[in-house]
């Protein structure tokens, strides 16, 4: 017996789009930048002058098989202004099928409500809070998901932070919603945003070592 394995890795070397405006988030940050540093890491600083400014950034993969099991993994180092003026730290992955539906693999870590795992959009709590990270050290993270393509609905099973395993208190279903003319089918789009607080200001995030393993 065969089993189909897919592997993506390096992500954070792009390429990445930079999206913003109403369908995005109603506020839009006023500036928003994307830097490759020499260590591989990828940046992304956000500027508004408004509360709850954010902009996003985006990356199209095919998704060479229709799979059930996805493991999403990156790591990322925040600074002061991340915890003074972010709101979250947003890694969003959109998984498309062959029959115009779209499963939204939508995840943040809330800074404002003590570094806590959510998930879906509108957001639920998945009762999982990782300690607060150290300024300029690396997190490593990895999200367990499961696609049923039957019952349409996409589920986070687990979340590892450094290497410590944490399941939800609850197990979400996500439902697929039918989006085939905004998504190309068997497609998957990595989403990064960054939304400020309520505070004027901005903060950066860097990122490393992204990708999916799919089975």
């Amino acid at each position: 017996m065969s089993i189909l394995l897919m592997t993506l890795s390096g992500l954070e070397a792009g390429p990445w789009a930079q999206q913003s405006g109403p369908s995005i988030n109603p506020v839009t940050a006023d500036w928003g930048d994307a830097q490759s540093l020499s260590d591989g890491s990828f940046v992304l600083s956000i500027w508004s002058s408004k509360p709850y400014g954010a902009r996003l950034w985006n990356q199209v993969n095919k998704l060479l098989f229709k799979s059930t099991s996805v493991v999403s993994s990156y790591s990322f180092k925040v600074t002061a202004t991340t915890k003074l003026y972010g709101q979250v730290i947003e890694t969003d992955t959109k998984f498309t099928d062959d029959a115009g539906w779209t499963y939204p693999g939508d995840f943040q870590w809330n800074i404002g409500e003590g570094w806590a795992a959510q998930s879906g959009n509108p957001w639920f709590d998945l009762g999982i809070k990782m300690p607060e990270p150290v300024n300029g050290q690396e997190v490593k993270v990895s999200i367990h998901r499961i696609i049923d393509y039957k019952a349409h609905i996409i589920t986070t099973t687990q979340v590892d932070v450094d290497g410590i395993n944490y399941k939800p208190t609850t197990l979400i279903a996500i439902p697929a919603k039918q989006m085939s003319p905004v998504w190309a089918s068997m497609e998957i789009v990595d989403q990064l945003q960054m939304c400020t607080n309520r505070l004027v200001g901005g903060y950066s995030v860097g990122f490393n070592y992204m990708g999916h393993v799919l089975s």
